[in-house]
């Protein structure tokens, strides 16, 4: 039974190499104080119970929630909210992927289609005559891949093989790699501020200089090259940090200052592109260093940061909508009701927008039914594309991108250019149909649990605990987000990270155990 890593403690047999229990170095893994049992039963107990709550206030605010779909919707939620639980019980790590991925899914297939439906608010040009009961067919759907999620998870993280090596850093040549790879990358970003104007946003298109488009296809390799700036500068500050006295306990003011500074970076490099996740997507990846390098943090601070995230996004969705003028709603009241009011940006739009996919999905299943015929598959072409991600366009000028114009084939029946994400399961519609939603949950599952083994099976200072978040965000984005856009994002944080950490350090194999 998978449990939150407390059945997953090895023993030496178990494990096959020499390995010994963090605790007899003198130290801790960020993990190793809640490898304990969870109680799987109360999880899912009080799970139902909150959710069960939340979906009777629904149903007694709104006729549209009195509907069978509330049914599927609330299995969902079920199924969702019981890692969310573990969670908060501090069964699971803070950063344990597991918590991310409940989160986007309990929002997407439980509290999305429910806000939807109690505000009738979808998304422009989204129309059915029927929302609830396509969100209930769809409902139906993401069941049935959370089951296989959460099977997949389990089976991998069973039968994945345990970490058998370590790697440590070596101080001289961390430090002196690290200063190279970050002059590299206020290059690459100064490159883009003279020749790309800093990649500015002005009524939601982005703007550059006419003679910056013949730069243009080489743009996402300078950007790989630029974005993990911030990322090498704290996982400096943390390494030097450490170095100079590893058995301190840093305060939190340490910390809070840390991410202050570094989230002041990633707004004066990053905030003018229009891009939320170019901003706090590191930020949450500073935090995680930190939490597995300097020193863990609370479920209180998370909780305090995810609140000040959320506001963030809201806030900066004028920004991205109507471009500098929108920067007025961070501090005027009069201008965000204004804004709100001619571009439809509130915080309900945000959090079923922005966060969530519930009511693009359910209108993608309703097209598969009424328009299929009209509508060809890709057939895998998506994803084959997104794993091509990494060969840039200054080389393939005219690689194919069936993506936008799949989707708005669906959506519209027009072979069109469309920019909207489609979430997991919204793109295996667009590659098989009605038999592409549930297949990409177990397959994130099985990427999950052997992920989560590796994690619980390395020493807790492992050169390799410094790449971990550029990972964890690949699966926050898995529920919401498309897979191009995951293997990008990997590729454009992480490249410089890797090469940092994999030139910097040693490996040493565990001795097998005769």
């Amino acid at each position: 039974m998978d449990n939150g890593f407390a059945q997953d403690s090895y023993t030496i047999e178990q494990k096959g190499v020499d390995w010994q229990p963090f605790e007899e170095y003198g130290f801790s893994s960020p993990w190793a104080p809640r490898l304990r049992r969870a109680s799987i039963a109360t999880n899912y107990l009080l799970s139902t119970l909150i959710t069960v709550i939340v979906a009777i206030i629904f149903a007694s605010l709104s006729e549209q929630c009195q509907h069978w779909c509330l049914i599927p919707l609330i299995l969902c939620g079920v199924l969702a909210c019981a890692d969310i639980v573990a969670w908060f019980r501090k069964e699971i790590d803070i950063f344990d992927p597991k918590s991310f991925i409940a989160a986007f899914l309990y929002l997407n297939c439980f509290l999305a289609p429910l806000l939807h439906l109690r505000y009738n608010i979808y998304g422009q040009t989204l129309y059915i005559d029927d929302w609830p009961a396509w969100f209930g067919y769809m409902a139906c759907f993401n069941a049935a891949g959370i089951i296989l999620l959460k099977l997949g998870q389990r089976i991998a993280f069973k039968r994945s093989r345990p970490a058998k090596s370590f790697r440590s850093i070596e101080s001289g040549r961390f430090l002196g790699i690290a200063v190279v790879l970050l002059a590299i990358s206020l290059a690459a970003n100064a490159v883009i501020r003279i020749f790309f104007g800093g990649l500015v946003r002005e009524v939601g298109q982005m703007q550059w200089t006419a003679a910056a488009e013949a730069y243009a296809y080489h743009l996402s390799w300078i950007m790989m090259l630029a974005d993990p700036a911030g990322l090498l500068m704290v996982m400096i500050i943390v390494y030097w940090i450490y170095s100079r006295n590893p058995d301190k306990t840093r305060s939190m003011v340490v910390v809070g200052l840390i991410l202050f500074l570094a989230a002041l970076w990633q707004l004066y490099f990053f905030g003018f592109r229009g891009s939320r996740s170019a901003i706090l997507v590191p930020i949450v990846m500073f935090t995680a260093i930190i939490h597995y390098r300097l020193r863990p943090v609370s479920i209180k601070f998370m909780i305090l940061g995810i609140c000040v995230a959320f506001i963030f996004v809201h806030l900066y969705d004028f920004y991205k909508k109507l471009g500098i003028r929108g920067f007025e709603a961070f501090y005027s009241k009069e201008a965000r009701e204004s804004m709100a009011y001619e571009r439809r940006t509130t915080l309900l739009t945000t959090l079923t927008g922005d966060l969530a996919r519930a009511d693009l999905q359910a209108y993608m299943l309703y097209r598969l039914k009424t328009h299929g015929g009209e509508y060809q598959y890709t057939w895998g072409g998506t994803y084959a594309m997104a794993v091509l991600t990494f060969i840039p366009r200054a080389i393939w000028r005219n690689k194919p991108n069936p993506k936008p114009f799949a989707g708005a084939l669906l959506l519209t029946g027009q072979k069109v250019h469309s920019t909207r994400v489609f979430g997991l399961a919204g793109e295996g519609m667009l590659n098989f149909g009605y038999y592409g939603i549930v297949p990409p949950f177990f397959v994130v599952g099985l990427m999950l649990g052997w992920f989560r083994k590796k994690i619980a099976t390395m020493e807790p200072y492992d050169a390799r605990f410094f790449l971990i978040p550029v990972l964890l965000m690949l699966f926050q984005g898995t529920i919401v987000g498309d897979m191009g856009l995951w293997v990008y994002g990997t590729l454009r944080l992480g490249m410089l990270p890797f090469v940092l950490v994999y030139f910097s350090s040693t490996r040493t194999a565990f001795a097998d155990k005769d």
